[in-house]
């Protein structure tokens, strides 16, 4: 069977991790290293149309003039606008200050928009870092581990729905920022499907890995707006 997008690049992302951490190359981790890992896998990705390449900073229709896309498969010229990607990619490093709940509620967003736009593309959300920061951060919204319906993203393979609800406190946490800023410029979708496979690599029994990567892929977007975008 196929390895998801999601995965192979989860899976790849962690075992550079975790090859540099060996190599004594650990100190020099921040986000900005995950760019030459993440632009490596991607590279690697069949090519759906003539002349698409791996970009950083994507500027996508969807999404409008400022906020940008982290990096993308696709076809580009310059610094234009695209209208269509073949991959998304929004990645956070867990053990950064600017891993917060509402931070990654926006890189989710971004994903969702681009979905809904192009719900032919693979949309990613990529989290990495050292397993400590990892644990801590998926403690927390927007994610769960719990199987309680409409909770929070989960890190199995079961698929997770989320159907954006101002009464739930995680919810709030981590999307209202977003949906109160996107939901100004456009319709905001009323939730999305996101499905992950789980940290990368596996832990060992002797605790040896340090760092872990995870990804979820944005699988379905609602066709149905959100239609309360105020009480947000």
């Amino acid at each position: 069977m196929a390895m998801s997008d999601a995965r192979r690049i989860s899976e790849a992302v962690g075992s550079w991790l975790h090859f540099e951490f060996a190599c004594y190359r650990g100190g020099l981790f921040s986000e900005s290293v995950l760019k030459a890992a993440v632009g490596s896998v991607l590279s690697s990705f069949p090519i759906g149309v003539d002349g698409a390449r791996v970009h950083a900073e994507v500027r996508h229709c969807a999404l409008g003039n400022l906020r940008r896309l982290d990096y993308a498969l696709c076809l580009r010229s310059g610094n234009q606008i695209v209208d269509s990607v073949q991959v998304a990619v929004e990645s956070k490093w867990a053990d950064s200050s600017h891993c917060t709940a509402e931070n990654i509620g926006h890189d989710l967003m971004r994903l969702i928009l681009v979905k809904r736009a192009n719900p032919s593309a693979k949309c990613i959300f990529l989290l990495a870092g050292s397993v400590n920061s990892l644990a801590l951060i998926l403690k927390k919204s927007p994610f769960s581990k719990v199987s309680e319906r409409n909770s929070g993203l989960r890190t199995t393979e079961t698929p997770t729905r989320i159907t954006f609800n101002y009464n739930k406190p995680t919810h709030k946490e981590a999307f209202a920022k977003a949906i109160k800023d996107w939901g100004e410029e456009r319709s905001i979708p009323s939730g999305f499907v996101a499905k992950s496979y789980g940290l990368h690599p596996q832990q060992t029994d002797s605790r040896t890995v340090r760092f872990q990567a995870i990804a979820w892929e944005v699988t379905e977007v609602a066709t149905k707006d959100l239609n309360n975008v105020t009480l947000w």
